[in-house]
């Protein structure tokens, strides 16, 4: 599942998504007070939460989705390069924080990595 506010980025990556059968979007959030709706109905395997959204920001959005279950997998990802706000991610539970711009290729093989030892780590 994915959750970030920026349309055109979102739409790349449903069509790098689509193309690509490790994956199965199952639905898009624009926020994280929208995104942690979508994962109590859809509880997807994994998601990737954009770090700065309006409402509920994903930091805030994976700390939530955590304590509510600490075996949810949280990809996130943003183009901020403070050592300060990728500390306070990992520290809310995020699997892996993941820098974009982004070269898609190499982005879906991070985003499948990490959604697969998340798995093993639920296991």
């Amino acid at each position: 599942m994915l959750v970030d506010d920026d349309d055109l980025l979102a739409e790349l990556l449903r069509v790098n998504f689509e193309t690509d059968e490790r994956f199965d979007l199952v639905g898009r959030a624009r926020n994280g007070a929208e995104g942690i709706e979508l994962v109590e109905e859809l509880g997807p395997d994994a998601v990737l939460m954009d770090l700065h959204m309006p409402l509920v920001g994903g930091i805030e959005a994976t700390r939530l989705l955590i304590a509510a279950d600490p075996d949810a997998c949280v990809i996130a990802f943003t183009s901020s390069r403070d050592a300060g706000e990728l500390a306070q991610a990992r520290a809310a539970g995020a699997a892996a924080v993941l820098e974009k711009p982004f070269d898609p290729q190499p982005f879906l093989d991070a985003v499948a990595e990490h959604a697969h030892d998340c798995r093993l780590r639920a296991a």
